[in-house]
């Protein structure tokens, strides 16, 4: 019996929808029209999408409530052989069973901080950690090192999928115990986010404007692309245009506005607004420090949105020629792409490309999700690397 742990694409803090929970519900989506038996444990003190307990009570899959009966309770009376975590797998480390599971990247050991990242609001208690963090990153980064050996990389029963070359390759880097312990590792790019059966309201900005997604996480790299957009303007450029933000409120970022009129912070949006943002924004700007794969520029070009986004970790993997590129260090780099962005017969040169990449990612993100799904369930269609 398959057992999913839903509490991956549960809310993490504040945060209701995740790249990593979205990722989850995918699979656990095409699991179920598989038509397979499986049950799944969830959070009942955290959010939960309201369609996943649907789906479940009207497929008559059991739901575990872990805050009435311990994991190893449910694997051993349960007779389950397979755990699947779609998002780290936290809390089925020392479960006496087959383990599968997804490591979408390795942030904390390729980017474990900048100096722009005490700049984004943090309660108290949490700015203390990131404080040591920052300073004491070697010696965070030597304990993290060895609870990722224990966690994943120990145990022979336990295979881990990753969703690009870039993290695989990331993880053979950091991790040698990969090979000699016999981890089975494979590669299977994320499964498409790309929806058409929803209702995307009409463009609500009178001006063009400039996109940025997850605004209020460092990693994201808001602050740069903020302060490029501001010289820009206090130079004379890009008169005309806003820049919105989603994910984060105007308080999130500690950080003086110089053009807080042409700077409009959306919070969290819901499916169809984030939609309606893509497809009408002049550019998608993406100054990503670190992803595993990266959602955003997709679902951009899914529209043919023009991108520009950082030439780092997995990024370029997956927009290939279709995204103009920039260092995301470089506040002048990211104030260069901006600017060549203006030229409207380059915006439609890359609305072309991004058009036709979206299309040659999504076949292969159809493709991996089917051979994920026959992996879990054990039919062997996936080779190991």
């Amino acid at each position: 019996m398959l057992l999913f742990d839903l509490t991956s694409i549960q809310a993490i803090a504040n945060v209701k929808r995740h790249g990593g929970g979205i990722y989850g519900e995918i699979i656990f989506r095409r699991l179920v029209e598989r038509k397979k038996l499986f049950c799944c444990y969830f959070d009942s003190n955290r959010w939960i999408n309201p369609d996943i307990i649907d789906l479940c009570c009207k497929n008559n899959i059991q739901l575990f409530d872990i805050n009435k009966i311990k994991l190893k309770e449910i694997v051993t009376q349960n007779s389950i052989d397979t755990i699947y975590s779609p998002l780290d797998g936290n809390g089925i480390f020392d479960i006496n069973c087959h383990k599968i599971i997804t490591i979408h990247g390795l942030r904390i050991f390729e980017t474990p901080k900048d100096k722009y990242q005490l700049f984004y609001k943090y309660k108290f208690s949490r700015k203390i950690k990131e404080i040591l963090k920052f300073y004491l990153s070697d010696l965070f980064l030597c304990r993290s090192r060895k609870e990722y050996i224990s966690k994943y990389f120990s145990d022979p029963n336990t295979e881990i999928i990753t969703v690009s070359n870039h993290s695989k390759n990331a993880l053979i880097t950091f991790f040698p115990e990969i090979k000699s312990n016999n981890i089975k590792l494979h590669t299977l790019y994320s499964p498409s986010t790309a929806r058409y059966d929803i209702d995307i309201p009409t463009n609500q900005f009178i001006k063009p404007y400039f996109l940025i997604v997850s605004g209020n996480r460092w990693v994201k790299n808001t602050i740069r692309a903020i302060i490029a957009f501001e010289r820009l303007k206090s130079m004379g450029y890009l008169t005309d245009i806003d820049l919105v933000i989603t994910g984060a409120h105007k308080n999130d970022i500690k950080y003086k506005f110089k053009y807080p009129q042409s700077i409009i912070f959306k919070g969290y949006v819901e499916d169809n607004e984030l939609e309606s943002l893509y497809k009408n924004a002049q550019i998608l700007v993406y100054p990503s420090l670190n992803e595993g794969f990266g959602y955003p520029p997709l679902e951009a070009m899914k529209y043919g949105t023009p991108v520009i986004a950082s030439a780092i970790t997995s990024i370029p993997e997956i927009c290939g020629d279709a995204v103009m590129y920039f260092c995301p260090y470089y506040i002048e780099e990211i104030m260069n792409r901006m600017l060549q962005m203006q030229d409207q017969s380059l915006r439609e040169t890359y609305s072309k490309k991004s058009l036709k990449r979206f299309d040659e990612i999504t076949k292969k993100q159809h493709e991996d999700l089917d051979k994920l799904i026959d992996l879990i369930l054990k039919n062997n269609s996936v080779e190991n690397i």
